[in-house]
C-alpha cells in the first residue's frame, strides 16, 4: 500500500496571524512520483523526488518530497551518540538502520573512524581508545551515515570509578536499574522499580543524564582511599527546587550535598559516629543550572581542609561543625549517588558524569575534559 503524508497549510497576514476562510489549492510537480489531494494528502506513487505546492490567492509555499523504495534505509539510529573512554578502554556502539517510518531495516553497517591514532572501531562497532584526543566514529549503510563523537581521556588520570550517562544504551524516559562504571565494572544499581532514577537523553550540555527525583537512588560498593578527588556534573533542582538537602554522593567516609539556600556542605565521618563539616557561602549552587563539582581531600590527616571547585573556579569552604581531630571512618562499604544513605534527600535533577580518583589535590586534565564535554 502506498505511503501517505498529510500536509497542512495556514494562510497568514503580514503580522503572521492566521487567516480563516481562505481556500488553499494543492498541486504536484510530478504526479508520477507523488500525488496530492485537495485536502493536502500526499500519496507516494514511485521512487523519485518532486515538489508539492500550496497556493492561496497569489501566495505559494512548497514542500520537497522524496519517495524511496519500501524497506529503504533512510536513517541510522546509533547509541550512544557521544562517549568518553579511557586509553585501552572499549565501547560497543549499537547501530539500527531505519526506514522512512522509523522501522528497523535489516542491512549491513560499515564502521569507520576519522582518526585511528585516537580510537579504532571493528566491524561490529566495538571502539577501542588508543591515545588522548577526539575523533568521530561513522556508521554507514549505502549513502546513509550516522556519527558518534568519541573522546579518549588523557593518560595519567587514574580513576577508581567512572560513571558516564552517555555509556547507557537506553531510550529517553527509561528506568535506570544499573549504571556500570568504566574502570572496574562496578555497577551502581537499584532493584526496586519504584526507586529507579530515569534516563534523560539530553540533560546537560546536550549529553545524557540520570535523573534522581524523590525516592530514587543508586548504590554501589565503595573501596577505601584516604585521599581522594571526586567530580560530579549535575543539575541539582532542575526538576523541582529541593525543599530538603540534596545529596550528590554519600560514601561511608565522605558526603557532599547542597543545602536549600544553595550552600554546598562537605562532611567527613569519623570513627565513633562523630563528624567534621565544611560549608560554602549561600547561593554557590544555582538550582536548575548545570554545574561541575570537584571536591578534593586527604583524610589521612584530619587537620587538612577540603579543596572545592564549582565550574572550574575555586570556592571557599569554612569549618562549620565538628573538630578536626580523631580517626577517619573507612570509606569501604555501601555508597550512594544522587541521594543519601537514608534515600530521602535526592538531588531532584540529572547527573551526567561521576569520577572518583584516589588521590587528593584535584586533577586539571579531568576538570578540563568535563568542562569541554558539558559546557559548564
Amino acid at each position: 500500500m502506498a505511503q501517505t503524508l498529510q500536509e497542512t497549510a495556514t494562510p497568514e497576514d503580514v503580522s503572521n496571524n492566521p487567516l480563516t476562510g481562505r481556500v488553499v489549492a494543492w498541486s504536484t510537480s510530478d504526479p508520477t512520483i507523488a500525488t496530492v489531494s485537495g485536502a493536502g494528502l500526499i500519496s507516494a506513487v514511485s521512487v523519485g523526488s518532486c515538489t508539492i505546492t500550496a497556493t492561496c490567492e497569489t501566495k505559494t509555499a512548497t514542500c520537497a518530497v522524496t519517495v524511496v523504495a519500501a524497506g529503504s534505509v533512510v536513517s541510522i539510529a546509533v547509541t550512544p551518540t557521544t562517549s568518553t573512554i579511557a586509553i585501552g578502554g572499549t565501547l560497543s556502539i549499537t547501530a539500527t538502520p531505519e526506514d522512512a517510518s522509523g522501522n528497523p531495516v535489516t542491512a549491513t553497517v560499515t564502521w569507520t573512524t576519522s582518526d585511528a591514532t585516537i580510537a579504532t572501531v571493528d566491524t561490529n562497532g566495538l571502539v577501542t581508545g588508543v591515545a588522548a584526543g577526539s575523533c568521530t566514529i561513522t556508521a554507514t549503510v549505502g549513502s546513509v551515515t550516522a556519527t558518534v563523537g568519541i573522546t579518549v581521556a588523557a593518560a595519567g588520570v587514574t580513576r577508581q570509578f567512572w560513571w558516564a550517562a552517555n555509556t547507557l544504551a537506553l531510550t529517553d524516559g527509561a528506568l535506570v536499574g544499573s549504571w556500570l562504571d568504566q574502570v572496574g565494572g562496578v555497577s551502581a544499581s537499584q532493584t526496586s522499580t519504584a526507586a529507579k532514577p530515569v534516563y534523560r537523553a539530553t540533560a546537560i550540555g546536550g549529553q545524557p543524564g540520570v535523573e534522581f527525583q524523590t525516592g530514587d537512588s543508586l548504590h554501589f560498593t565503595m573501596v577505601d582511599a584516604a585521599a581522594f578527588t571526586r567530580f560530579i556534573v549535575a543539575n541539582v533542582g532542575s526538576v523541582v527546587t529541593p525543599t530538603v538537602d540534596a545529596y550528590l554522593f554519600a560514601t561511608p567516609m565522605a558526603w557532599l550535598w547542597v543545602k536549600t539556600d544553595g550552600r554546598l556542605r562537605f562532611q567527613i565521618n569519623k570513627v565513633g559516629g562523630t563528624i567534621i563539616e565544611w560549608d560554602t557561602a549561600a547561593g554557590v549552587v544555582v538550582f536548575g543550572t548545570p554545574h561541575e563539582y570537584m571536591i578534593s581531600y586527604d583524610a589521612s590527616v584530619l587537620t587538612n581542609n577540603p579543596t572545592l571547585h564549582v565550574d572550574g573556579a575555586a570556592v571557599t569552604m569554612t569549618l562549620s561543625g565538628g573538630s578536626q581531630t580523631g580517626t577517619r571512618l573507612s570509606d569501604a562499604g555501601t555508597a550512594f549517588i544522587g541521594t543519601d544513605s537514608g534515600l530521602s534527600h535526592e538531588c531532584q535533577g540529572p547527573i551526567s558524569e561521576i569520577v572518583f580518583i584516589a588521590t587528593a589535590g584535584g586533577n586539571s586534565s579531568e576538570e578540563s575534559r568535563l568542562d569541554t564535554t558539558y559546557g559548564v
